[in-house]
């Protein structure tokens, strides 16, 4: 079971156990630190550790999020 939090993604199973998560801005006035951290404190909320991320800086013009396609990677391997 893959699920969806946040503004960004964690994708987890319906037991506690570690997670992926991917962050991306796309200005300077935004703050991967912040996404990150709040990821993070929905995550332990559950009883998750995020194990792994994905981060990038990337416009929301263009498709080519290298990171968020490793992500996509990483969980049709899992299913």
């Amino acid at each position: 079971h893959v699920r969806v939090v946040d503004a960004r993604c964690v994708f987890r199973s319906t037991r506690r156990m570690n997670a992926t998560a991917y962050v991306r801005v796309s200005s300077k006035s935004q703050d991967l630190a912040m996404q990150r951290a709040a990821i993070e404190k929905a995550a332990a909320a559950r009883g998750d550790t995020v194990t792994n991320w994905y981060a990038e800086k990337q416009s929301a013009r263009t498709l080519k999020r290298p990171e968020l396609e490793r992500l996509r990677e990483q969980v049709q391997n899992v299913l």
